[in-house]
């Protein structure tokens, strides 16, 4: 199904995660075992994509396949739902650990 909402999204978000690597399509391509046109057309939503071709590309691209369905909002979602579900010790845990990386990195500046 050329152009439906769902290969258009995780077209978009291969491209977004080979884009930050800084590679092209020909080097995801190389790196997948993939021809470059296949990229492209999985990329624009040409066409869909394969389980097979799904674990070649999540795989060179170094992410879990269900990474390449969830868009950043998503990503933040499902991070908060496993962050309501930590006991108190596992907070306090974490709220340490964060300290600690601010202190060598300094303090985050997204809001």
């Amino acid at each position: 199904m050329p152009d439906h909402p769902l290969n258009v999204a995780y077209g978009k978000k291969i491209e977004q995660l080979r884009e930050a690597k800084g590679w092209t399509r020909v080097k995801l391509a190389e790196k997948a075992g993939l021809e470059e046109n296949s990229i492209y057309k999985i990329e624009t939503a040409e066409t869909g994509i394969t389980a097979n071709n799904l674990a070649k590309i999540s795989g060179a691209l170094g992410v879990h396949p269900s990474e390449l369905f969830l868009d950043d909002n998503d990503a933040v979602r499902a991070a908060a739902a496993k962050l309501v579900s930590l006991s108190r010790g596992d907070l306090d845990w974490l709220q340490r650990l964060i300290k600690v990386l601010e202190e060598k990195v300094g303090p985050s500046t997204d809001s």
